[in-house]
């Protein structure tokens, strides 16, 4: 395990995590830092909305969960450094076409 900087819409959060060369295992408790959703009963929530979690994205023995297969399951792209110690997570799909459809630039 080692210490890993999460960069996305919501900052960028420093976690331990476990690398493997699919996977990128969290704390299923540092989601919501990570990405402000939080695994309960109904799935992965974030206030009254929640979303089914694949089997592949489930808490293992450990309580960790595959922080790759969250953004995939959110439909965030993700992007993986593992010799900068580095992940990166995209705005959720519905926003890019969102502002692809508009053609809203991000504010800089």
């Amino acid at each position: 395990m080692r210490s890993f900087l999460v960069i996305a819409d919501t900052g960028t959060t420093e976690v331990e995590a476990d690398l493997s060369p699919t996977s990128v295992r969290v704390a299923a408790g540092a989601l919501d830092d990570v990405l402000g959703w939080h695994l309960d009963q109904h799935g992965l929530c974030r206030g009254d909305l929640c979303v089914p979690v694949p089997a592949n994205a489930k808490p293992d023995s450990d309580g960790r969960v595959d922080l790759l297969a969250i953004a995939a399951a959110l439909g965030r792209p993700a992007a993986v450094d593992a010799d900068a110690g580095v992940v990166a997570l995209g705005v959720p799909r519905d926003e890019r076409r969102r502002a692809l459809r508009d053609l809203e630039l991000p504010d800089y």
